[in-house]
C-alpha cells in the first residue's frame, strides 16, 4: 500500500544471532496509536516479557519516529525509545518500570525515517563490541572493537560521521561512552553529540555490547497533500519567526543559578555558536568556549548553559571554566549529570558535617570549590572503583553502603520517585502538573506542559524561566487554547482563582503524549512559549501529512490511548497506586520547612513549605486527594491506579481487559 508520513517498515536487529529483518508497518495499528511512542508501547506489549530482567539479552530497545518526523513540520525532531529500565523503582521490591525516553535529535530521527524505517527493534547481545550501520537498505552489525574503551561519545560520533557521511550530508549517531560500557546504572546515550535520548539508556546499550547506531537515509518522506502541508508549514513558520519571543535569547545568562564564578555577562562573552534539532527555529544547544583560566580552550558542545552554571552553584566553583569543563567531561563519559550531582552534593554535605571521612571516599577532600575532587568521583564512578563502584549502582545502593537514608534529609536528599532522582524540586517550584507528573509516570523525566511556559507575549518579562511571571490566567489560557477541553472539563478543573492539579495533569499529559507519538518536541525552545504543543495545530499537520483526516479530539484520544498502554505495561510488571509515591523529602516538607536555593531559577527562596502552583500550603491528605483526582479524571480505579475495563473499552483497548 501507499504510505504517507509513515514510511511503512519496522527494522528488527538481533545482536545475538546477527539476524536482520524488515517487516511492514501495520497501518491500522499506526492509525490507532499515532506513531512514535504510541506504536512503541503496542509493540512492547508483545516484545517485552513480563517480569524479565531489563538486562536480559531478550529485553528489547524499541525506537520509533513519528509520522511528522522527517518533514518540514516545525519542531519535528523527536525520537522515542521504549524499554524496560534496569534500575529498581523500589528499595524493598525489584520492579523495573517500562517507559519511553524522548530525545531531541539533530539528525538521527530524520535519518532513520529517510532510510525507510518508522521503528527499529534491537534485541540480543553481541559477542563482542559492535555498532549498527544503517545506510538506507544496507543494514549491518559492525565490529566496534576499535571504539570500545578507547573513544568517548564525542570521539565515537565524530569517527562514525566521518566513515559514513555522503558528501556534505552527515549521518545521525546514537552512542554511549565509558559509563555505558562499564554498565553504570545512571548512564546516558547521546544523540548527535547534543542531547540525551533518556537517562539510564547508556546501561541498556552497554549490556548488549552496542556502542552506537549510525544512520544515513536518502529516500525522503511522502506527504499526502503537499499543497495543504506546505501552506500549514509556511504559516506556522511565519507565525513562529514573527513572534516577539523568538527574538529572546534562550538560556540568557544561564537561566539563573547565580554563583560566584559565573558573572551575569559570561554567557554573552563565551558563547560561540548555537545549534538546533531538525526543523527547529529555536536553537537550544550552546557552543560555549572557555576563554581563560585553567581550562582555557574547552568547548561545551552539549546541553544548555544552565547545566554548567548549576554545577558551579551546587559545588561552589570559583571559575566558570570549571562548570563547563565538568559538563564536557560528564557528557563524554555518558554519565547522568542529575543523578551524579545529587549524589556528590549529598556526599559533600556528609563530609562537611563530619559524618563521613576522606577514607570513605578514596582519600578525597570533598570541599566546596574543589573541582578535582568532583571530577575524580566521576572517574571513580565510571571505572567502578572504590566508592564509585557503589555510586555506579545508583542512590539506593550508596545509601545502603553508608548506612544513611538520604531521603530522610530534607535539605540534601536526592528527591527520588520510582528509583530515580527527580529533575525539578517541587519544594522550590510548587507542585504544579509538570512536577506532579514525576510521581504518576513510570519514572521522572524532563517534560514540559501546562504551567511551564507563558502562552503569549503580553506577559513576557526578561527572566529565563517563567516561574515568577506565570499566573493562573496563563495556565487557563494555555489549557483552553492548546488542549481542546470541553466546557465540562474546564469547569471541573478551574475555579475563579485556582485549578485542580491532578485533573489538569491528565490533559497536559495527553497533550505531551500526542507530541511523543507524532515526533514533535514539547519544549521547542522559544523561551516560555511552545507554538507546536498545540492539539488543533497538530491535528491539521497530521491530516495533511498522512491523509488520515483527524479532528482535534480524536488526536487527543490517541495521546490518551498511548498513556493507558504505558500504564498497562507497568501494571503487568506489578505497579499500582502504592508505587505512585511522592519523594519522602516532599512529604517531610509538608510539616518541616525547607531552605530553597537562592536562585532566579525557582519560584521561592528562603524557608518554605510544600505548596501548590498558586502558593497554597499542601498537607499529605492534599497529595492523596491529588492522586484521587488524577485517577478519576483518567478513568482509572482510585484504589489501585489501574485503568478500568470501561475506560479501556472506550479507548478501543478491550483486548487488554483482564478476564476474571
Amino acid at each position: 500500500m501507499d504510505y504517507y508520513g509513515f514510511v511503512g517498515k519496522i527494522l528488527y536487529v538481533d545482536l545475538s544471532s546477527g539476524e536482520i529483518r524488515k517487516e511492514p508497518l501495520d497501518i491500522d495499528m499506526a492509525k490507532k496509536f499515532g506513531g512514535g511512542a504510541g506504536i512503541n508501547y503496542r509493540l512492547a506489549w508483545d516484545l517485552i516479557k513480563p517480569k524479565e530482567n531489563a538486562l536480559s539479552p531478550n529485553s528489547p530497545l524499541i525506537i520509533g519516529v513519528g509520522p511528522l518526523t522527517g518533514t518540514l513540520t516545525p519542531g519535528s525532531g523527536k525520537v522515542a525509545c521504549t524499554v524496560k529500565f534496569a534500575h529498581s523503582a523500589s528499595r524493598t521490591e525489584v520492579k523495573q518500570p517500562i517507559d519511553s525516553s524522548i530525545g531531541g535529535t539533530r539528525r538521527f530521527g530524520a535519518m532513520l525515517k529517510n532510510a525507510g524505517y518508522d521503528h527499529m527493534v534491537i534485541t540480543g547481545k553481541a559477542k563482542k563490541p559492535c555498532y549498527i550501520k544503517i545506510l538506507d537498505d544496507d543494514v549491518e552489525i559492525c565490529d566496534a572493537s576499535d571504539l570500545w574503551g578507547k573513544a568517548d561519545i564525542y570521539e565515537t560520533s565524530d569517527e562514525l560521521i566521518n566513515r559514513y557521511k555522503a558528501g556534505p550530508c552527515p549521518p545521525g549517531v546514537w552512542a554511549i561512552g565509558k559509563a555505558g560500557e562499564n554498565l553504570v546504572v545512571p548512564s546516558l546515550a547521546l544523540v548527535d553529540k547534543r542531547g540525551s535520548m533518556g537517562r539510564n539508556l547508556g546501561l541498556l546499550l552497554g549490556s548488549k555490547n552496542l556502542k552506537a547506531v549510525v544512520c544515513l537515509g536518502t529516500k525522503g518522506v511522502r506527504v499526502a497533500d503537499p499543497g495543504r502541508f506546505m501552506r500549514l508549514a509556511w504559516e506556522r513558520t511565519q507565525f513562529i519567526m514573527s513572534h516577539p519571543m523568538i527574538r529572546q535569547p534562550w538560556a540568557r545568562g544561564g537561566g539563573g543559578w547565580p554563583s560566584e564564578g559565573f558573572p551575569d555577562d559570561v554567557y554573552e562573552r563565551i558563547r560561540v555558536g548555537r545549534i538546533a534539532c531538525m526543523c527547529c527555529f529555536g536553537p537550544e544547544f550552546d557552543y560555549c568556549l572557555v576563554k581563560d583560566g585553567r581550562f582555557r580552550g574547552t568547548l561545551m558542545q552539549s546541553g544548555i548553559f544552565s547545566l554548567p552554571r548549576r554545577y558551579a552553584a551546587v559545588f561552589k566553583f570559583k571559575h566558570y571554566g570549571e562548570g563547563i569543563r565538568l559538563n564536557d567531561f560528564l557528557n563524554r563519559l555518558g554519565l547522568d549529570y542529575f543523578a551524579f550531582y545529587r549524589m556528590v552534593q549529598w556526599l559533600i554535605h556528609l563530609y562537611q558535617e563530619g559524618i563521613i571521612s576522606s577514607k570513605d571516599v578514596g582519600d578525597l577532600k570533598l570541599e566546596y570549590g574543589n573541582y578535582d575532587a568532583v571530577a575524580q568521583l566521576a572517574e571513580m564512578m565510571v571505572n567502578r572503583q572504590g566508592i564509585g563502584e557503589v555510586m555506579a549502582q545508583g542512590p539506593f545502593e550508596l545509601m545502603d553502603k553508608l548506612g544513611i537514608d538520604a531521603t530522610e534529609d530534607i535539605q540534601f536528599g536526592p528527591g527520588m520517585a520510582k528509583g530515580m532522582t527527580t529533575w525539578i524540586d517541587a519544594r522550590e517550584t510548587g507542585l504544579d502538573p509538570r512536577v506532579f507528573a514525576d510521581v504518576v509516570r513510570p519514572r521522572p523525566k524532563h517534560r514540559h506542559q501546562a504551567t511551564h511556559y507563558d502562552a503569549g507575549p503580553d506577559l513576557f518579562k526578561d527572566t529565563y524561566w517563567p516561574s515568577r511571571n506565570r499566573s493562573f490566567f496563563d495556565v487557563k489560557r494555555d489549557f483552553e487554547q492548546t488542549m481542546t477541553p470541553t466546557e465540562a472539563e474546564i469547569k471541573k478543573i478551574f475555579s475563579d482563582k485556582s485549578f485542580n492539579t491532578g485533573r489538569l495533569e491528565k490533559h497536559a499529559g495527553d497533550t505531551v503524549s500526542v507530541c511523543n507519538c507524532l515526533g514533535i518536541c514539547d519544549i521547542s525552545p522559544y523561551t516560555k512559549w511552545d507554538p507546536m504543543r498545540n492539539i488543533p495545530v497538530l491535528a491539521d499537520f497530521y491530516s495533511a501529512v498522512t491523509g488520515f483526516e483527524m479532528a482535534s479530539q480524536e488526536l487527543k484520544k490517541i495521546g490518551e490511548r498511548a498513556m493507558d498502554m504505558e500504564r498497562l505495561l507497568n501494571v503487568r510488571e506489578g505497579f499500582n497506586r502504592e508505587d505512585d509515591a511522592f519523594p519522602k523529602e516532599w512529604l517531610l516538607n509538608t510539616k518541616k520547612p525547607y531552605t530553597a536555593a537562592i536562585s532566579r531559577h525557582y519560584t521561592r527562596t528562603g524557608e518554605c513549605y510544600l505548596t501548590d502552583f498558586m502558593g497554597k500550603r499542601l498537607s499529605r491528605n492534599d497529595l492523596q486527594k491529588m492522586l484521587d483526582d488524577y485517577y478519576d479524571e483518567r478513568g482509572w480505579d482510585k484504589d489501585t491506579g489501574i485503568p478500568t475495563p470501561e475506560k479501556l473499552v472506550e479507548l478501543g483497548l478491550e483486548e487488554f481487559v483482564t478476564k476474571e
